[in-house]
């Protein structure tokens, strides 16, 4: 390694070698910053595995207490079934033969009020925490029986209100009212219902009449309702102040603060494809598998809300990792420009080894979000990088100037970064902000250049 400590002359050949050598460095600065995105994705990787762990233990907690909630219904359930007439021929012998075919006839309600209050508890499973809730869910509404199925004959006396469930681990304390008395329910839900699984009430009679159902429900991060009746009114509420709506419908109303939220959904019929009655078969409301993704859609005909973590540390890690190329170039930029200025060649497997530094950032971040606050994290991370970022130049080019000049490239490279992440809706306009300045920076330092090398325009 040579160390120049005189002045360039602008014919010598060192003096177009140099010009040549810088010329080499900008395409070598892009060299190491392509080569770097290997780790880059490595890192990205490695976000993912530690996201998918953390998904495993919350999957694995709520088996035990219940998983995204989907409450769907009530919905009137009426066996109903019909002689079907057909021929067949056996030989020269032609006869006739009567089937009977068995199927259901459902009804939405005319008026469904729900209500739910979500009491969140966090749980804890080693360094991972899982938000979990209580919720206690009241529905209200008033149904009214056919006078007749056409072409079919309806069973009355066998007739019931079924409600689905998402999963009925996380169900207890049953209560169902229907004209103000006391009714019993049951496990289990009508044949060829749009329900995977639920429970239901016998009415065993066709009387039009109103009804209440309450229960209180378990679930983890998540709780939907399918919005099934002719007129649907929605009111949820609970202590947690970062909820997400979710669903095909967003609250009329809404009020969030600190001391949690409040909202509330009105739907009518003409809002949602669903009839007001048909037999047998139809699509079924989708609900989420226990063993999916979280992030897959169920969200058909529904509306509710999700618990969101304020601060995601694998999202937030996962954002920054985005911003990590214009970090390489603004550093090694800064660190070329040391370089002119401090007339000390740096060899390119120096830039590779700060640029790796650089990467490692992500990692720092990531394993101490795990145990503290994403803020904390990153800055711990920042600081111990740039710190880092200035050993290393003062090793480099022997000169404290050098070695706080990278600190505060580096430093500053985060810091903008991390204003970019908590801006979030205007991160895109901050960024290119951030982007201009710093490139107006490099072009004042990089403008006179050619001239002091001696270089011919």
């Amino acid at each position: 390694m040579t160390y120049n400590t005189f002045p360039l002359e602008p014919n010598t050949d060192w003096g177009k070698k140099f010009r040549n050598s810088f010329t080499a460095k900008i395409i070598m600065i892009g060299l190491v910053v392509l080569l770097c995105q290997i780790p880059i994705v490595m890192v990205d990787s490695l976000i993912s595995r530690r996201q998918s762990l953390a998904d495993s233990v919350e999957k694995e907690i709520a088996s035990k207490w219940g998983y995204r909630q989907k409450v769907s219904g009530p919905l009137l359930a009426i066996p109903v079934s019909r002689d079907i007439k057909r021929t067949e021929k056996d030989g020269k012998t032609v006869k006739e033969v009567i089937t009977t075919e068995h199927s259901t006839y459902f009804a939405v309600p005319q008026d469904l009020q729900i209500t739910g209050e979500l009491i969140p508890e966090m749980r804890y499973r080693g360094i991972y925490e899982i938000v979990l809730y209580r919720s206690h869910i009241t529905l209200k509404g008033n149904i009214v029986f056919p006078n007749e199925v056409e072409g079919w004959k309806v069973y009355p006396e066998k007739s019931r209100l079924i409600v689905g469930l998402a999963d009925l681990q996380g169900v207890s304390a049953i209560q169902c009212k229907f004209n103000g008395k006391t009714a019993d329910v049951l496990p289990g839900i009508a044949a060829k219902a749009p329900v995977p699984g639920g429970f239901s009430v016998p009415l065993n009679r066709a009387e039009n009449g109103k009804f209440e159902i309450s229960f209180d429900l378990n679930g983890c991060r998540e709780l939907l309702f399918s919005m099934v009746g002719r007129e649907t009114a929605l009111e949820l509420k609970s202590q947690w102040p970062s909820p997400s709506f979710c669903g095909a419908f967003l609250p009329v109303e809404r009020n969030i603060s600190e001391k949690g939220f409040n909202a509330k959904w009105q739907i009518s019929e003409f809002n949602r494809d669903l009839p007001a009655s048909w037999v047998g078969n139809r699509e079924t409301f989708q609900y989420p598998e226990k063993n999916s993704s979280y992030g897959e859609s169920h969200y058909n005909r529904s509306a509710g809300v999700a618990l969101l973590k304020v601060a995601d540390s694998y999202m937030q890690v996962n954002r920054a990792v985005e911003y990590a190329i214009l970090v390489f170039v603004i550093v090694l930029m800064a660190m070329l420009i040391a370089e002119k200025l401090s007339k000390v060649w740096v060899h390119p497997l120096q830039y590779f080894i700060a640029a790796l530094s650089l990467v490692l950032f992500y990692t720092l971040t990531l394993a101490i979000s795990e145990h503290s606050s994403f803020g904390t994290a990153y800055i711990i991370s920042a600081a111990a990088v740039a710190a880092l970022g200035g050993f290393y130049s003062a090793l480099i080019y022997r000169k404290l100037s050098a070695a706080a000049g990278m600190f505060a490239a580096v430093a500053t490279s985060y810091a903008a970064i991390y204003v970019i992440l908590q801006l979030e809706d205007y991160a895109l306009l901050a960024g290119s902000i951030i982007l201009f300045i710093l490139l107006a920076v490099l072009m004042t330092f990089t403008g006179k250049i050619n001239r002091q090398s001696g270089s011919e325009l």
